[in-house]
């Protein structure tokens, strides 16, 4: 099991986020953005900042989530990725030595033609990847048409390529009210190689609140009592998406590493 994290989660400032990382036990990052630009319209210096930093400090990167944050329809930013390239983004994640690519579903009320647009974009884009040599995580999202376990194997099925897996977030699902740990995890464990961990509380006016893990109302401890009952070696990535992320994402490690240490 490899213990992750997303570095805009950790801080804004991407060099700080990598020492911040390292020093806390972080085996391997999740790319997502560079001083505010999204994977993979960065510019020359970025990347030449990226290269340096992974030569400098020696970190591994464990996924990349595009900058298309709901593939589906043929409209900008998805036609934006079009016209950047596939062979370009393939040839800078494996620059990067990144295997994997993380995508979402696109927006929850779809029609028929629309819906079988969704499903040709992840499939297009996930034949080009896994002929290049990378897999394609599908994540659930609060607000896509995969908000729940049971649309995740839906979209999975109906797309049909090897290669293409599940990357689990259950506060994704909670903040929508479509957690069932038990049930999520059994549909999803065949198909699993990245779990991320979030944690939220609901507040009086019914909204959901992000708060460092196990500080909220998402049951870890049965999370990783099913991690443990099932063998799970494949990725935990930390996401805490609170204000102050520098103490929530170190609240949050050394909760996970823990845990990881009593699943020994």
């Amino acid at each position: 099991m490899k213990l992750c994290a997303i570095t805009d989660e950790i801080s804004r400032d991407f060099e700080k986020a990598i020492q911040i990382g390292l020093e806390n036990g972080i085996q391997a990052f999740e790319l997502r953005t560079i001083y505010g630009k999204r994977f993979p319209f960065y510019d020359e210096d970025d990347i030449g900042t990226l290269i340096n930093l992974r030569e400098k400090y020696q970190f591994q990167i464990s996924a990349i989530v595009l900058g298309v944050y709901k593939i589906g329809l043929e409209q900008t930013p998805w036609d934006d990725l079009k016209q950047f390239g596939y062979s370009k983004i393939f040839k800078l994640a494996e620059k990067l030595e990144c295997p994997n690519f993380i995508v979402f579903a696109s927006e929850q009320n779809l029609n028929e033609n629309e819906y079988r647009i969704m499903i040709d974009n992840i499939k297009k884009f996930t034949v080009r990847a896994v002929n290049n040599g990378f897999s394609v995580l599908l994540e659930n999202s609060a607000n896509s048409y995969c908000k729940s376990s049971k649309k995740l194997l839906e979209v999975l099925n109906e797309v049909s390529v090897p290669g293409l897996f599940i990357d689990w977030n259950p506060c994704n699902s909670f903040c929508c009210d479509s957690l069932n740990i038990r049930n999520d995890y059994t549909r999803l464990q065949p198909h699993l190689k990245n779990i991320h961990l979030k944690d939220a509380k609901t507040l009086s006016n019914g909204d959901k609140e992000f708060v460092p893990l196990n500080e909220g109302e998402i049951n870890l401890n049965r999370i990783f009592s099913l991690l443990k009952e099932n063998g799970y070696s494949q990725n935990i990535t930390i996401e805490t998406n609170c204000t102050d992320s520098e103490t929530a994402f170190i609240k949050s490690v050394e909760y996970v590493k823990g845990k990881i240490r009593a699943m020994a």
